[in-house]
This record gives structure tokens, sequence and C-alpha cells, in this order.
């Protein structure tokens, strides 16, 4: 008993003719857009693509130093219509170095093939201009170098005081990068440290690692302790002549006469800035004899006095005591 089957509504749409030996159409669909991509191929026109970036693998132990990004040329063959619709952002060019091609001081070679390219589908890659890309490279390397202190304003802190030390917490930091350029670097400089004129106390400061090209530092920031002391400076005036101070009701009466050098040096302290703008002529050594009332040989301490509004030290005046003879006068 023969049974009709009753087609689904939802394919009635569907002509007779696709219905029919359905397998060997869909075969003949694939193979007739195979023939046509092919001809597409062969006939199609040719277009150059410039500036594609290749993206380069290299092995964890190798730098590159050159052209960070190398870009090419692409010469591709394609139909007009599918070669409208690209870029050279439509191409991914991906190539690797292999380590054990790597010779130290050399150039390395890096052969660029079709198939280190992605392309659309519909494109063929004519040419690779350039084919071959020379890379400059360098092995990776690392180590620890000290920490210089850098300063804005350095100028600007009050008079008399300065910076006298920094120190650093990590005192060093790692550098890693090309062993050609680490090997000349022995220290790193630190982000300018801020100063100004109302310091004068030590301090703390987190600060940033200068960065330097084609190098990574670890840590990126440290920890500064920065010393401010009032700055001095010590001086010695030398030859400086000894006057002698007699008690006025005396004057006449006795001769005094140095039997030892008439000229001593001085040694002085006091703020930078004072010290610089002090004059010889404001040293002023002598010797005071108003006491001394009988005659005869006497040794007596040398003492100074310095003409200045500012703070000064004496620390050392040589000789400290000189040798005098007191004579009554005729």
């Amino acid at each position: 008993m023969n049974q009709n089957v009753k087609e689904p509504a939802g394919f009635a749409w569907i002509p007779e003719f696709f219905k029919h030996d359905l397998l060997r159409k869909v075969i003949a669909l694939f193979f007739a857009g195979l023939f046509y991509f092919t001809v597409t191929s062969r006939l199609g026109v040719e277009e150059q693509v410039a500036n594609v970036p290749v993206d380069i693998d290299l092995p964890t132990t190798l730098v590159n130093i050159g052209q960070l990004s190398p870009k090419v040329s692409l010469i591709i063959k394609g139909s007009k219509g599918i070669l409208k619709q690209i870029n050279r952002a439509s191409f991914k060019i991906h190539a690797s170095v292999k380590l054990s091609d790597y010779i130290p001081g050399e150039v390395y070679t890096l052969r660029l093939r079709d198939d280190n390219i992605s392309t659309p589908l519909g494109v063929k890659i004519v040419r690779i201009e350039p084919r071959d890309l020379l890379l400059n490279l360098d092995r990776k390397v690392s180590k620890k170098v000290k920490i210089i202190a850098t300063f804005a304003n350095k100028n600007a802190l009050p008079q008399g005081y300065a910076v006298d030390r920094v120190s650093f917490q990590p005192s060093e930091v790692l550098v890693a990068g090309p062993e050609s350029i680490l090997e000349k670097i022995y220290s790193i400089k630190s982000a300018p440290i801020p100063l100004s004129s109302s310091l004068i106390d030590s301090f703390d400061y987190e600060t940033k690692i200068l960065k330097e090209s084609s190098i990574s530092i670890s840590p990126g920031k440290v920890k500064a302790r920065v010393e401010i002391i009032r700055q001095s400076k010590t001086i010695t005036v030398k030859n400086i002549a000894i006057k002698i101070l007699e008690a006025p009701n005396k004057a006449g009466k006795f001769k005094v006469e140095l039997l030892s050098s008439p000229h001593v040096a001085v040694t002085l302290n006091g703020l930078k800035s004072t010290i610089d703008l002090l004059k010889n002529n404001s040293v002023k050594p002598y010797i005071d004899i108003s006491s001394l009332d009988t005659a005869g040989t006497f040794s007596v301490n040398v003492a100074c006095w310095i003409n200045s509004k500012d703070k000064i030290i004496i620390k050392n005046i040589y000789p400290d005591k000189v040798q005098v003879k007191i004579t009554h006068a005729k």
C-alpha cells in the first residue's frame, strides 16, 4: 500500500530542480567555486601594500637593539573586487629568530617565507620586499648598579644649608638589557628630588628612577633619605701681624719688644657664605700686656678678634704664645 509523504511546509519554496540529486549539485558547486578562485588568482591584478609591520618572536636570552618593528612591502595578486576591500591591516606577518643561528657580534639575517604571512581569502603573495630582514641582536643580561641622586632647584636651600648625603632604599637597582649597552652603565640616576627655601631639616622622599633607552629597571621607585646640614667652612689665614694692647696709663713708660715672630696663623670656622666673604684684614690677633707693670721677659697668650656680624669660631692660633721683653723707657 503506497502512502503519500507530505513535504514539510518549510521546504515548499525550494524548486524541485535543487531537490533532485542534491549531493551531486553541492559537489559541483564546490568545484565551480574552486575553479573561480583559481582563475581569479591567475587572471587577477597585482598591487603593492606598503609598510606592513613584522612581528618578530625572539628567544628570551636575546634582545633587538635595531629597528624594533621592521616593515616590509607586499606585492599581492587577486581580483579587483577583493583588492579594493583590503589594506595593510588585513595582513599579519609573524617570524621567529632561531637561537641556534645567532652568532654574537654578527648581523642576523631573518628570511621571510610566504607561510609567515596570514592573507585574506583570494589573495596571493607574489613578492616580499625585502624578503631578508637584517637584525642587530645582542645578548640580554642583567646586573645591579648604584643610584645617583639628582635634584630640582638645588640652589633653593636657605643660605648656609646644603645637602650632605643621600641614601636610597634599596641602595641598588637591577638593570637588564643588551650586553653592549649594560657594560657601559655603572650607575643610574634618580628623578629630580625637589628642594625649597624652607628646607632646613633632613627628609624622606619616594622618587622614580630615570628610564634609560633599551633597558629595563627594577624597582622603578626607591625611597631616598636626604640629609640636610648647616654648611660650614674652615680656613687658615696666615702671616697676620700681632697687635700689642697696653694700658693707657702706662703708655710711654715701657718699651715692648717681641722676641718671637710678630706674625701668627689663625684657623677659623663658620658658615661657608660668611667665610667666603671674610677679608684678611678682618682677622685681628693681639696680645694684652696691660696687666704687666714691671720690666722683664714674659710669655704672653695670643688672642684674636674677628670683625664680623656673623658667628665665626676661632679653631686655632699658631703660635698661641709669644715671648715679650719689657724694659723701662729712657
